[in-house]
Order: structure tokens, then sequence, then C-alpha cells
């Protein structure tokens, strides 16, 4: 759940919860995963630990992956960016810092 001031600032820029159903039912049309199988390079799949749709389709998200990794962000949602922004970056970062020649 986004703290109130976070949701309010959503909101204020614009942001409406009547236009999620239109676009759930168009990203539903899509099946990325044969996308991701086109990538040929390391690819994070970072999902917060209450995100039920994703959790859902990490595995097969995963498979589809040429070098997939996965990692969860604990107690969040699937705002996991916005709910717990300094676990989001620590994950994100610890992949660049992996990809990172020394």
């Amino acid at each position: 759940m986004l703290a109130p001031d976070l949701a309010e600032a959503e909101i204020a820029a614009g942001f409406t919860f009547g236009a999620l159903p239109a676009v759930y039912r168009e990203l539903a049309r899509h099946d990325f995963r044969a996308l991701l199988r086109t990538i040929a390079r390391p690819t994070l799949i970072l999902n917060g630990e209450r995100d039920r749709p994703n959790r859902r389709a990490e595995q097969r998200t995963l498979a589809a992956c040429q070098q997939g990794q996965l990692a969860m962000i604990a107690d969040s949602g699937h705002l996991c960016n916005l709910e717990r922004p300094d676990a989001f970056t620590a994950q994100t970062r610890a992949m660049a810092e992996r990809l990172t020649p020394r």
C-alpha cells in the first residue's frame, strides 16, 4: 500500500484508477515472454512479495529469459518501486554491479 503522501502525489500528477481496466485488458492481449526470449543478456525479474498476478507468472517469465535472475522485494506489492524504493534500488543496483566489469 502506498503511503498517503505518495498516493496523493500520484493522483495530483494525473493518475486515475478508472483507466486501469482498459490498461490491464490491453496488456493481457500481449505475451511479453516472446520478447524476453530474444534478449541474450542478463535480465532481472523483480517482483514485490505480495504482487499476486506477477508472482503467479514469475516462473514462466523467468523460464523465458535466456539469462534470467529473479529477485523479490519483501513486504511490498505491485508498486514495489514506490512502496519500498530503497529495497528496489538496492536490487537494481546489485544487478548493475554484477554486470559491471571490474
